[in-house]
């Protein structure tokens, strides 16, 4: 018997049974006889499944009035499928208006031998064959299911995961299609692609150029597909910060407010006519009814070109000029205008001029404070009482990180998804910057990804203690739940890394990775190097134990194991690096100590450049399998950005073992001696300089 039922979401309403369904190959995978594609194509994925299990895939019929339904797995949408109403017995239940969109029912009766899922939708349909999926089990070469009753609904209606192609990372079109039917799986029903550059404009191909940018043909391909698994597939394209992309090129610097090309002048009329130009060519792309204009962090508004205009109309003014001529053109597609939130909270004052019709994408992604739902509460309330509809947006927390930070984004993701749920919204997202080149690979944020699924299917029923275990149940298959542990390990690297230097706002573990290990400011400021390097190797080498032993269990997704393994190693790398450099100072100074012992000079100089060229030679293997990995999951420009940082980090440790080769040779002469620690950048914090 089962006793606990993995899914992710969590269900809402449950009631189990002790008996079991079988499903053989002999079961019979049922449809109405006025069935739709998308019921076919939900039988078709719950028919993969059941054959992923037992080798077998099953038959699928249309059922004909009052069939025998002994031995069969039903889809219905009872008000049209009326062959199915003398089995039905929870119309009352099924006509609750919370179901009325993506909501459904379950019944496994074992005594009458058929499993039915019923919806008032193909949506609801389609979530409820993602349950049942979930729910089989393989047991002796048979699948089976629990006699149960479950009746499920989401609270949030837009369920979302924004995904930043514009910072390196583009996926590829077969990553995509993984990306889109893994969230399904899951019950998110929006995938939005941050976009500055990264799409092939036909009137302006120099802004696309070399960066691995999607034709306007591979987003309708992916478009189509979404609508498969009943995901609406948004665009996001910013029109007014963030434009630097764009404005780099002496082409398009005219347009630029200022110097530093952050941002596209609202002072130009030629401005909009650029605009005009490509949304023309963007908006069609999409079929989703929304459009997001960014509009996010414009740092230098008023202060260059439209500084006048700025004096006169004030900052907020400006800007909400800006927003209702880009609305404008937006309005001629037929779309709805969405823009990002921070700068309305920062001139709260334009915000009851806003029509009523924007939707606000409020994004606040939380930070080692833990904020809880009462800070969230009067960032929602503004555009609440101004009554525009919002999307309530949350992190993964992974942008500038060698591993996403869960602690911070579930708590961000908990605590601002469920208070948006009091004040009556209904649409959530969470985003997954790529700030820095995007270095996170795909594979570290699907944690991030589930548990926003769950905390948005239903807020309040989130359940953190038990979801490692049955996102990893579910992700990677039975048996593999402790990787959950894994991720948790893994995720500790964002706090154990002090630097003694005023707080930055990222944790300190990513930037020490890419700094200079001898003269950087990171590195030579490490708080108890010793114990931060040790605290790195313990949590690297019991998630990579954790993970290789799982290597073999996973059914599913294995090769995402690949991306946490690798984090791991950097991490692992990091801890290790710390150790040894405090070795290699120990070393020196060792044989500075003992100048008159050519022995022990030479031995301690030998040590050194061995633990350098270990150092080196790890960094490169680690290069190589980043590289490797990326282009797994990735179109290959935006590699480079990435690779630079290596081959930069490489070259610090070619610099110092030539350093040390040339003094050990100069030691090696009648008269040697060696430069003082300091002079080299070998010092000890407790080093002492002698005073000659």
């Amino acid at each position: 018997m089962i006793d606990r039922l993995d899914a992710v979401p969590k269900l809402k309403e449950v009631r189990l049974g002790k008996a079991e369904f079988v499903i053989n190959d002999q079961t019979t995978l049922l449809l109405g006889k006025n069935h739709s594609r998308a019921d076919k194509f939900a039988a078709k994925l719950l028919n993969q499944e059941i054959e992923n299990l037992i080798k077998t895939p099953l038959e699928v019929k249309a059922a004909q009035s009052f069939s025998n339904f002994k031995n069969t797995i039903i889809l219905a949408i009872p008000e049209r499928d009326r062959e199915f109403l003398n089995i039905f017995k929870w119309q009352d239940t099924l006509g609750d208006k919370r179901l009325s969109e993506e909501g459904y029912i379950i019944d496994v009766d074992v005594k009458d031998e058929y499993i039915l899922i019923a919806a008032r939708t193909e949506a609801g349909l389609f979530y409820g064959v993602q349950t049942l999926r979930q729910l089989l089990k393989n047991k002796k070469n048979k699948i089976i299911v629990p006699s149960l009753w479950i009746r499920d609904w989401p609270e949030i209606r837009c369920r979302g995961v924004m995904q930043d192609i514009s910072r390196g990372q583009v996926l590829t079109i077969d990553t995509f299609k993984e990306l889109i039917r893994t969230l399904s799986y899951f019950k998110i029903n929006l995938l939005s692609l941050y976009i500055e550059h990264t799409f092939v404009f036909q009137k302006h191909p120099l802004i696309s150029q070399g960066c691995g940018s999607l034709t306007k043909e591979e987003v309708k391909e992916l478009d189509e597909y979404t609508r498969d698994y009943h995901i609406e597939l948004v665009p996001s394209f910013q029109a007014l910060g963030h434009f630097h992309q764009i404005l780099r090129h002496k082409e398009y610097a005219h347009l630029a407010e200022t110097e530093t090309r952050w941002s596209l002048s609202p002072a130009r009329e030629e401005s909009y006519k650029f605009l005009e130009e490509l949304f023309s060519e963007i908006i069609p792309a999409f079929s989703s009814k929304f459009f997001n204009i960014g509009c996010d962090e414009v740092y230098d508004l008023g202060e260059g070109k439209s500084k006048e205009k700025a004096e006169e109309l004030g900052k907020g003014g400006l800007y909400l000029s800006h927003i209702l001529k880009v609305k404008e053109i937006i309005d001629k597609y037929g779309k709805t205008t969405m823009l990002w939130g921070d700068m309305l909270l920062h001139y709260p004052e334009i915000i009851s001029q806003l029509p009523r019709d924007i939707v606000i994408m409020n994004w606040h992604y939380g930070s080692d404070k833990l904020e809880e739902n009462d800070y969230y509460c009067p960032l929602i309330e503004v555009f609440q009482k101004a009554g525009l509809k919002q999307f309530a947006c949350s992190g993964t927390s992974s942008w500038v990180r060698l591993f996403p930070d869960i602690r911070i984004a579930n708590k961000n993701v908990k605590c601002f998804t469920s208070e948006a749920k009091k004040f009556g919204v209904k649409e959530a997202m969470i985003t997954n910057w790529g700030d820095y080149g995007n270095h996170n690979l795909l594979g570290y944020v699907w944690y991030g990804f589930v548990f926003f699924a769950e905390a948005s299917w239903d807020p309040y029923k989130v359940e953190e203690q038990s979801f490692g275990r049955r996102f990893c149940s579910q992700f990677f298959g039975q048996g593999t739940e402790s990787i959950a542990e894994a991720i948790w390990y893994l995720s500790q690297s964002n706090s154990l890394v002090s630097i003694d230097l005023p707080q930055e706002y990222f944790p300190w573990s990513f930037p020490l990775f890419w700094d200079d290990p001898f003269e950087g400011k990171y590195s030579i400021n490490v708080r108890d190097p010793l114990e931060t390097g040790r605290k790195l190797t313990v949590i690297s080498d019991s998630a990579s134990e954790i993970i290789s032993h799982n290597q073999g269990k996973a059914t599913k997704n294995k090769k995402w194991l690949d991306d946490l393994l690798f984090a791991a190693q950097e991490i692992g790398y990091l801890g290790k690096r710390v150790l040894l450099i405090e070795e290699i100072k120990n070393l020196y100074h060792q044989a500075y100590r003992n100048l008159g012992e050519e022995k022990v000079v030479t031995e301690c100089l030998k040590k050194i450049l061995t633990l350098l060229n270990k150092l080196k030679s790890d960094l490169l293997g680690l290069k190589e399998k980043y590289q490797s990995l990326w282009l797994r999951e990735n179109r290959e420009p935006g590699l480079d950005y990435n690779l630079k940082r290596y081959t930069s980090l490489i070259k610090s440790f070619d610099r110092k073992i030539s350093q040390l080769e040339m003094i050990e040779k100069d030691y090696e002469k009648p008269g040697g001696c060696l430069p003082a620690p300091d002079r080299i950048r070998l010092s000890k914090k407790d080093y002492v300089p002698f005073p000659f």
